[in-house]
């Protein structure tokens, strides 16, 4: 029997194959591809977990290299924790205000005020170190932006500072950014609803662990969170120059019960403070509102007045003094108008009745541009009597931007005899020259050329005078010879306390002459010191 082949292969057609043992796949498809690729996750995950322990590892070496390169490698952790508190920033509560520039406030924060955050980046130690000290994060300072990406950053900065500082008590600045004025009701409503979680998240959520608060550009309408701020010892609200009209507010401090130190810059409104304030510095506030704190806050000890803004009826504040007050623990004193500000009558006849029990030092400016709301013959007497009450405590008398006339200086100094130290900044040379041509002379002689030694010290012109300093003068410079003639008087008159210290902070003409005197005064015997600027 013949059978048909394959001509290339030889196959055997007539071969049957046996199909018996042949059995069908009866797993599906979608198994099978689930558990391979299960297997294959899980070689992923274990490659993985290798590749972050070759991280960690390659992590370690740098780290180690980094500390060996180091050259704080072997300073002990704690010494760099305590290096780094006085490098780092704190909250200045006198700081001027931040530029209303948009280009100088895009960031949320500047360079400065997060050196925390950089000293956790130089290395492993440091990071230790800088975390593990509460101190370096209790001082915070942040610009509060209306952007959602800033807002955002902002609690969470907050958060993280919080929680590093422990329980410690925090020093926090909040510059707020520039909000539309009351004008536009509708915007400032919205614009204070959207910066409202920043806010809250401080001086509500934390109002209780603030112990220092600078504000700035404060908005009125959030006056009332401060009363949150049950452990605050120091507050600054400064408010831009925008901001310079009065508001529907009333910033009432008065249940803040252990606030001691206020800085208020530009706080155009009524002001209630508690009575345990003990320093107070006011910069830009209308005349009545810095009279009134002052004859109203009774343990004052510093109270700083600067440029200060003519009355507002708009605010309502009024203080008639018509009989003395007595301020008992007053010891320092600046009271300066704002230049081209205008006295008012109430303000001069409240300045006689005041009394002073312990004032040591007085920075006085008060006639910048002739402008007062009375006759110049009036004005004098009330600055007369002011002066003949000062207590015999008040050592220290600075004069700034004054353009006193020749009897005027001398009546003033006159009453205010044991007088140690006397300052002049900023004022006219036709207000310096006759005071230091005085100075050592008795007063009855003081348009003679020579010096009678003779009369009583108590006729001469500041006796216990020890320390005198004049700083940029308005005008020409007064002429050397002027203070060597001074120098000589005091010397002659043998009144002199001690050594005579002698500071001028501004350039004098001296000729040869002059120096010859200066030589013969050190080699007489005459103890005195001249600091000249450079």
């Amino acid at each position: 029997m013949s059978t048909i082949g394959c001509p290339r292969c030889g196959y055997n057609r007539g071969i049957t194959p046996d199909t018996a043992c042949i059995t069908p796949n009866t797993t599906p498809k979608s198994v099978v591809e689930t558990d391979e690729v299960s297997l294959l996750e899980d070689g992923v995950r274990r490659l993985e977990n290798e590749i972050f322990s070759l991280h960690e590892a390659r992590a370690s070496l740098l780290r180690r290299i980094n500390n060996a390169r180091s050259a704080t490698r072997h300073v002990p952790p704690e010494v760099l924790s305590t290096i780094f508190q006085f490098v780092l920033p704190r909250v200045d509560l006198m700081r001027s205000p931040i530029s209303d520039n948009p280009e100088d406030v895009i960031k949320p924060y500047n360079s400065d005020e997060l050196s925390q955050c950089k000293l956790t980046a130089v290395s492993h130690s440091w990071r230790q170190a800088a975390l593990s000290n509460p101190q370096l994060w209790s001082s915070f300072s942040l610009r509060l932006r209306v952007h959602p990406s800033v807002m955002n950053a902002n609690l969470s900065l907050f958060d993280w500072f919080s929680r590093n500082a422990g329980s410690l008590p925090m020093s926090i600045e909040l510059d707020i950014e520039k909000q539309p004025t009351s004008v536009l009701r509708n915007k400032r409503a919205k614009y204070i609803q959207l910066m409202e979680p920043n806010t809250k998240a401080v001086l509500v959520d934390h109002g209780e662990r603030i112990q220092y608060l600078r504000l700035t550009s404060f908005p009125e309408e959030w006056f009332h969170h401060l009363k949150n701020l049950d452990h605050c010892d120091s507050l600054a609200i400064v408010r831009p120059s925008y901001h310079n009209r009065p508001v529907k507010a009333h910033l009432d401090l008065t249940e803040l019960p252990h606030l001691r130190h206020v800085v208020l810059i530009q706080v155009w409104c009524p002001i209630s403070l508690p009575s345990t304030i003990t320093t107070l510095h006011l910069r830009v506030i209308p005349v009545e509102i810095c009279f009134k704190l002052l004859v109203t806050c009774p343990r004052l000890v510093k109270f700083k007045c600067d440029e200060t803004e003519p009355e507002n009826e708009r605010i309502g504040t009024v203080t008639n003094v018509n009989e003395p007050i007595t301020i008992k623990e007053l010891e320092y004193l600046t009271w300066s108008i704002r230049y081209c500000s205008i006295w008012s009558p109430r303000i001069c006849r409240g300045f006689t009745f005041l009394r002073f029990s312990r004032l040591r030092t007085l920075h006085w400016s008060d006639d910048t541009d002739y402008k007062y709301s009375d006759e110049r013959t009036g004005r004098k007497n009330w600055r007369f009597k002011f002066f003949s009450h000062l207590p015999t405590t008040l050592s220290s008398l600075a004069f700034v931007r004054c353009v006193y006339s020749i009897e005027e200086s001398r009546e003033l100094l006159g009453t205010i005899p044991h007088l140690s130290n006397l300052h002049f900044i900023d004022c006219d040379t036709t207000c310096v020259e006759p005071i230091v041509k005085a100075i050592g002379r008795p007063i009855s002689q003081l348009e003679k050329e020579s010096v009678d030694t003779s009369i009583s010290s108590d006729q001469m012109l500041l006796p216990n005078l020890s320390n005198l300093s004049i700083t940029e003068t308005l005008d020409e410079p007064p002429d050397g010879y002027i203070f060597v003639d001074m120098l000589e008087a005091i010397h002659k008159s043998g009144k002199g306390q001690g050594r005579f210290q002698l500071t001028l902070e501004h350039p004098v003409s001296w000729n040869a002459n002059d120096l010859d005197r200066i030589r013969m005064l050190e080699s007489s015997g005459f103890s005195f010191s001249l600091d000249l600027a450079k």
